[in-house]
């Protein structure tokens, strides 16, 4: 019986890379506790199904008023910390891959023969061109 006072891992973020951590570490046998500053989300937080509705996120993101994130520009010796939103930050299970908009590069031959650019084999890994 897993013991969820005392895990293996604690996991900060129920985002891609920490529910893909989680879901490894606990395959492997590990407990992992998640804290999600969230709560979970559905179809119909997305509604109106309208891109422009949630062209700057404004309806997802955490806002300045109430949950501001906190910006220093460490160029600047005397720069004091200043609240701004962040697009990219969202308080929900799922973080903000939930936002995501599917914005992809577009791919050009030596993306897809990666090992053709290697001097050899990489220790530990396996690796083929892709796809």
């Amino acid at each position: 019986m897993p013991q969820f006072d005392n895990p293996d891992f604690l996991i900060i973020g129920a985002g891609a890379g920490g529910s893909t951590a989680a879901r490894v570490l606990t395959e492997r046998g590990f407990t992992v506790t998640i804290f999600e500053r969230g709560g979970p989300s559905n179809a119909e937080d997305f509604i109106p199904l309208d891109e422009l509705h949630f062209l700057d996120h404004k309806a997802l993101i955490p806002l300045k008023e109430d949950d501001p994130q906190l910006y220093v520009d460490t160029a600047k010796p005397d720069a004091q910390p200043q609240e701004q939103e962040r697009w990219w930050i969202t308080n929900m299970v799922g973080g903000s891959t939930n936002q995501w908009e599917a914005n992809l590069p577009r791919y050009v031959d030596s993306d897809m023969a990666v090992t053709r650019y290697l001097d050899g084999p990489v220790a530990g890994a396996d690796m083929i061109n892709w796809p």
